[in-house]
């Protein structure tokens, strides 16, 4: 049902289970997930919270409530609360750490905890791609370009993100390239990021990533 957006099956599937298993925290999870495709925010939200009622310590429910449903319907107070809970058990978390700087740009304009995110303790669980993208849009967001230059070439990271959408890094470095006033350079990183890119269409077809 997930695959061929069958969301309504997919629904009362759930709505069966619901039945036999009411303690389940994955019944309401993916409800919430699929709803949250329907432009349910409001059900969704609160199938989430069921779920994270059910299954507390639970991080991917953690990520998908404050991270996709509290950051888009701007319930960020709500969002700082339950990352903060969170980490008071699991200090450190790379992922949740981000995700609460986030927060706190869209809710504060502020860019405090992003710096502190990676440069402090939480670099230590950091993957590396994961900590080389996060570098680079602090980067890109304080417009420091020349930073951001010198984050690209660094080792260890890749095209891909943590959701797994392709990024050719060709195409940050047309963004740098540009806001230095290198347009040349710009035109031939952005005429190579868009080669790859088409490229990785090619190979994956059926990837909506």
């Amino acid at each position: 049902y997930q695959s061929s957006r069958d969301y309504e099956a997919a629904l009362q599937e759930l709505a069966l289970a619901q039945l036999n298993l009411p303690n389940s925290a994955e019944v309401p999870y993916f409800a919430g997930i699929i709803e949250r495709r329907q432009n349910k925010w409001d059900v969704s939200t609160r199938h989430l919270e069921e779920a994270l009622q059910l299954d507390p310590r639970n991080v991917q429910y953690i990520s998908e409530l404050t991270g996709s449903n509290y950051l888009a319907m701007r319930r960020y107070a709500d969002a700082i609360r339950v990352l903060d809970e969170t980490l008071a058990w699991k200090g450190n978390d790379f992922g949740l750490g981000l995700t609460r700087a986030l927060i706190y740009f869209f809710w504060k304009a502020t860019l405090g905890p992003w710096k502190q995110l990676v440069a402090g303790e939480f670099t230590k669980n950091a993957a590396p791609n994961d900590l080389i993208t996060a570098r680079l849009n602090l980067a890109l967001l304080e417009r420091d370009y020349h930073t951001a230059e010198q984050i690209l070439v660094s080792p260890g990271g890749n095209e891909f993100d943590d959701d797994g959408f392709c990024t050719p890094r060709e195409f940050n470095e047309a963004i740098v390239a540009r806001a230095l006033g290198d347009t040349a350079k710009a035109n031939m990183a952005f005429q190579a990021a868009r080669e790859r890119a088409a490229a990785v269409v090619r190979q994956r077809p059926d990837d909506p990533k």
